[in-house]
């Protein structure tokens, strides 16, 4: 009775899996399940893991092929209770199954196969951890770099200041992202606006600090006053519009896209990571 249960969770699992136009192989991919795993639940073999982990990759399978996740679990524990009561009770009086009961090997085996289920299990939260450690190191390396190119900057920048720039014509001293026409020292004063139409993360840098970073919500209004150039960093570039000076700029990117950009009286601008101070990555 409990094997026919079990043989009835296998073909409905198949039956679904098959309906859904999904191969062994494809199944596995999308669930994390190992293909022999899978194999063997549609053959009515349970037992492969301990009791824990099946149901967890029943319950994940089930999902996976539109079925009921509990009803299949409580199915899975009645065979197994079912298992439990027709099994035969050993004999004290046979010496060798005493013997096999006490057996440690069967200690040790237990706890390989709950090795082998957590590994499983939890390889896709390993993997993530992974990439987020790789991920930090990455931008700590990056970090690194930016605080060198900063210190160039901002040499270059305190020249800049104090040059005065010559009437008719450019001088050495002058803000590279002036171009030309004005001196950062003789820069008017910017009024930035930023109104959010969605949910974005925002991090603005200006006059080399840090002058805010906070989660705007939709309908959230603020503004900033500067000599300089606005640096900003956005998780949600299309979730934002921005204003200088009251003038309508636009939208800095996409919904959903990651962008740096620098404000000022050009208008919004692209920028690599190389280019923003190191204030903005403290």
């Amino acid at each position: 009775m409990a094997q026919e249960i079990l043989l009835d969770i296998g073909r409905e699992l198949a039956r679904r899996r098959q309906t859904k136009g999904l191969t062994i192989d494809e199944l596995s991919e999308k669930t994390k399940i190992s293909r022999h795993f899978i194999e063997a639940m549609e053959n009515g073999s349970f037992d492969f893991l301990p009791l824990t982990y099946v149901r967890a990759f029943l319950r994940t399978y089930a999902l996976e092929v539109g079925l009921d996740p509990d009803v299949m679990v409580r199915q899975l524990e009645l065979a197994v209770r079912k298992q439990q009561e027709t099994a035969p009770e050993i004999d004290a009086s046979h010496p060798a199954e005493s013997e096999v009961q006490k057996e440690p090997h069967g200690e040790s085996t237990t706890i390989v196969e709950d090795i082998k289920g957590f590994y499983y299990f939890f390889r896709p939260f390993l993997f993530a951890a992974l990439a987020i450690i790789i991920i930090i190191i990455l931008i700590v390396t990056s970090s690194t770099e930016k605080k060198s190119e900063q210190k160039i900057k901002t040499s270059v920048q305190s020249n800049v200041t104090e040059t005065q720039p010559t009437e008719g014509r450019q001088t050495a001293g002058e803000s590279f992202w002036a171009k030309g026409e004005v001196a950062i020292s003789s820069h008017p004063l910017w009024t930035l606006k930023i109104v959010a139409t969605d949910t974005t993360w925002l991090r603005i840098v200006f006059d080399d600090s840090l002058a805010d970073e906070a989660v705007f919500l939709p309908g959230d209004v603020r503004t900033w006053s500067s000599r300089s150039d606005f640096y900003l960093k956005l998780g949600n570039a299309g979730g934002v519009e921005l204003y200088l000076n009251d003038k309508k700029l636009g939208i800095p990117g996409k919904p959903g896209s990651v962008a740096n950009v620098l404000v000022n009286n050009e208008g919004i601008r692209h920028i690599p990571n190389s280019a923003l101070p190191a204030v903005m990555n403290p």
